[in-house]
């Protein structure tokens, strides 16, 4: 895992058309990758957060998350701190094959980064494992109120929110929890004073782009 930003990245500004292709799609497996080399990792593990639970570790560590799809696409979420958004970038295409601006593999593929998988019995809970092999009719993204709409010095696309077709709702979101630059999380859990600090921008529905 490179520790530079991918060649090619996108926001919610630029990135519509690559979410736009996971409408209809089920998320099949999680990594959510720690920023450190296995021995900080271990001590990370062992000196949690007092506000992070064992169960929570998934949700809440500081790293790029990779969503793996049915199709066999992968995309990879991060904090891009400069633009104060949650970033994306295209990791593997239908066919399985790694795009041109590749940046972080699964563990299968290339295993030298400490990660938690969404399924570890310790580290991740049901409410996130709830979200594997349910297929997203819904895409919703929205940005920080307190930032001009159209800046382009920090953005501010703070969270992209994947609906399923259960009506669950799955959030990444940026500066959403006290303890973590970017956290995954479902939609019920992120704070009452978070929600009223964000505008819904964008929702992506069949392949049709709503503009808010």
């Amino acid at each position: 895992m490179k520790s530079e930003y991918p060649e090619v990245l996108y926001f919610s500004t630029n990135g519509k058309e690559l979410l736009n292709k996971i409408i209809g799609k089920k998320i099949t497996r999680m990594f959510h990758y720690y920023l450190g080399n296995e021995n900080e990792f271990q001590q990370y593990l062992r000196d949690l957060p007092d506000d992070i639970s064992c169960d929570q570790v998934f949700s809440l560590i500081e790293g790029p998350l990779l969503i793996e799809f049915n199709s066999g696409e992968e995309i990879s979420f991060f904090a891009d701190e400069h633009m104060q958004s949650i970033a994306f970038s295209y990791e593997k295409n239908e066919k399985g094959e790694y795009v041109n601006s590749c940046q972080f593999y699964t563990p299968q593929d290339l295993d030298n980064n400490p990660y938690i998988d969404v399924n570890d019995q310790k580290y991740s809970n049901d409410s996130m494992r709830e979200f594997i092999n349910k297929k997203i009719i819904d895409i919703e993204l929205y940005r920080q109120t307190n930032v001009y709409p159209h800046s382009t010095y920090r953005i501010s696309d703070a969270i992209i929110q994947f609906t399923f077709e259960d009506e669950g709702q799955m959030t990444l979101g940026y500066n959403i929890h006290s303890s973590t630059v970017m956290a995954v999380l479902p939609w019920k859990s992120v704070h009452l004073n978070i929600r009223d600090e964000i505008n819904e921008v964008v929702r992506l529905s069949n392949d049709v782009t709503v503009q808010l």
